[in-house]
């Protein structure tokens, strides 16, 4: 009888342990199918604090997130931009990624993925986010991080703030400067005292090409993370490029600069090195696949914060941006404390909410011609006279959204399509150019929101200038010190960064005068100003002008030849006069 119901006992074990590995069974295969319809079946993400590449002097490591991926080697290459593959290694899936260590010293060899995806191999990438290529920007390089820091020890940064309604940027075309025969890295280094004493507190890179325009072209891929290889032509290695990168951005912040990085994001998603590991056709239509590729972009920009400390981005094409990535972008720079602006490459219908745009004021451009935006050109070649409105939309500009807030905006002076502010009017005399380039450059430094100056601006760049000879200043420095002052009275005087909201509509009175003055003053001692009224006021016309203004004594702190907060002399209203060709600026005593 025990013998019996031990059999029994026995007997229910074998049948629960069947049952039970046939669970896990159907547990197995549930999993795996699960696993290879993942694309359908669960949301893309991609990895936070993703990295490519883990070196030591005994080994390196390379990881590759590729989830759809039937395989991933890794090519490893003696040389750069030359040579064929030397090797090649097997990844293994581990997690969300591939991966694979080489047990040995690879210092200095250069590699790059290829992933294979539904039987095809999507073609060799240096990777999603590489840190360092070589000069073509085929293949990553294998470097030691830690020799790209400098080894003196650095001064404090001094800059004092990354807000975009303090900002003065400055923007410099660093291909113009390669295309010069420049040393890209030197030519910069030896402006930075130059423009501090201007008094910028941003420059702006554009044209920043990561690799060469014929690879961009030919395969699309665009490098989101390594430094401009054309930036320094002379450095010996991939990581004495870093380390010269980093050296010239701390050299920007210990002036109290910061530093905007231009990002030509127009179609973003199908150029990047991001189809060499998710194709785009099958990424489109994925689950979460737009987000997956935003938050890629996205910790791109974040990784030139962390690495290099960069300040802030200029984003072309913002046009093509969702409004949910656009919330994206604003909320993780804003949560960094970056500053970031966009350029908008074709206008229509649709404002772009609560994103600070450039306001691009090229002439001979139709679209911007018919604008409503005041255009200082348009001003000076016109005959007809300011009407009211149009000097209104200049403080209440067309782009409030729909809380009644206003967005700032980044603000240049008019431009030819490629060209300068001066090559607008070749055939004027010299004094007469020079006079409208001063009053183009007051009216941007003391105008609501940001002002962007181009490189040379302040030198009275033309165009047949050719190169970069305009850096030259000493047959221009009255025009530097007018900037320079000007500048200095911007970030003094808070009326002039007046935002453009209907709360400060009644700080802006227009004032009468001739058709060919534009002028205004800024009352109540607007935005917290310690001037109670300051009146603005630009004469395009040959003759000298009269203004009708309140009664009263006022200091002069800008006219045809000088500026200076602390006066250039006395006037008496209720008339004033202004010079032809000419600005004024004065405040009225009390």
């Amino acid at each position: 009888m025990l013998k019996n119901k031990e059999l029994e006992r026995k007997g229910q074990g074998v049948r629960l342990n069947f049952i039970f590995g046939l669970l896990a069974l159907i547990i197995l295969v549930c999993g795996c199918k699960k696993g290879s319809n993942s694309s359908k079946d669960s949301k893309l993400s991609f990895p936070e604090n993703y990295v490519e590449l883990s070196y030591s002097s005994d080994s390196t490591t390379f990881s590759f997130w590729s989830p759809l991926a039937e395989e991933v080697r890794v090519m490893l290459f003696d040389q750069g931009d030359r040579g064929a593959v030397s090797e090649v290694f097997e990844m293994k899936k581990n997690g969300k990624l591939w991966s694979c260590s080489v047990l040995r010293d690879l210092k200095d060899h250069y590699f790059t993925f290829n992933a294979k995806v539904n039987g095809k191999w999507l073609g060799e990438t240096p990777g999603l986010l590489p840190i360092s290529t070589d000069l073509s920007g085929k293949r990553a390089a294998i470097i030691d991080w830690k020799e790209t820091y400098n080894k003196e020890e650095q001064k404090e940064s001094a800059l004092s703030s990354n807000n975009l309604l303090d900002a003065i940027i400055y923007e410099i075309d660093l291909e113009a400067i390669a295309t010069s025969s420049h040393e890209v890295y030197l030519f910069l280094l030896d402006q930075i005292s130059h423009l501090s004493e201007l008094g910028i507190t941003h420059v702006l890179f554009s044209n920043v090409r990561t690799q060469n325009e014929e690879l961009i072209n030919k395969r699309g891929i665009k490098n989101l993370t390594a430094p401009w290889s054309g930036f320094s032509s002379t450095v010996s290695s991939p990581a004495n490029l870093i380390r010269r990168f980093r050296t010239l951005i701390e050299s920007f912040h210990q002036a109290g600069i910061g530093v905007v990085l231009e990002k030509n994001w127009i179609d973003i998603e199908k150029k990047t090195a991001f189809t060499y590991s998710y194709p785009y056709s099958i990424l489109e239509k994925a689950r979460g696949g737009e987000e997956v590729m935003q938050d890629y972009l996205i910790e791109s920009l974040l990784y030139w914060q962390k690495e290099y400390g960069i300040d802030g981005f200029h984003f072309i094409g913002v046009e093509s941006f969702s409004p949910k990535f656009i919330d994206k972008i604003k909320n993780s720079l804003e949560e960094k404390q970056l500053l970031y602006f966009g350029t908008q490459t074709f206008s229509g219908e649709e404002k772009i909410q609560e994103f600070p745009l450039l306001r691009q004021m090229y002439v001979g451009n139709e679209e911007e011609e018919q604008s409503d935006q005041f255009n200082f050109y348009n001003f000076i070649v016109n005959t007809p006279a300011v009407k009211e409105e149009t000097l209104l939309n200049l403080f209440l500009p067309d782009y409030l959204n729909n809380t009644g807030k206003s967005l700032r905006a980044i603000n240049s002076i008019p431009t030819s399509k490629g060209g300068t502010f001066s090559a607008l009017f070749v055939d004027q005399n010299p004094y007469k150019l020079k006079q409208y380039q001063k009053m183009a450059l007051a009216y941007l430094l003391t105008s609501t929101d940001t002002p962007l100056l181009r490189a040379g601006e302040e030198f009275f760049i033309s165009e047949d200038k050719g190169g970069l000879e305009w850096f030259t200043v000493e047959s221009n420095k009255e025009l530097f010190f007018y900037v320079k002052e000007l500048i200095r009275m911007r970030k003094s005087h808070p009326a002039f960064k007046l935002l453009a909201d209907q709360s400060k509509r009644q700080n802006v009175v227009p004032l009468t005068s001739s058709p060919n003055v534009f002028a205004y003053s800024l009352v109540n001692h607007a935005n917290g100003d310690s001037w109670k009224e300051i009146v603005v006021a630009y004469n395009r016309g040959n003759y000298s002008e009269k203004i009708e203004v309140a009664t009263g004594k006022y200091t002069v702190v800008a006219n045809e030849w000088s500026v200076s907060s602390a006066g250039l002399g006395t006037l008496y209203g209720p008339s004033l006069y202004i010079a032809p060709h000419s600005v004024l600026i004065c405040y009225l005593e009390e």
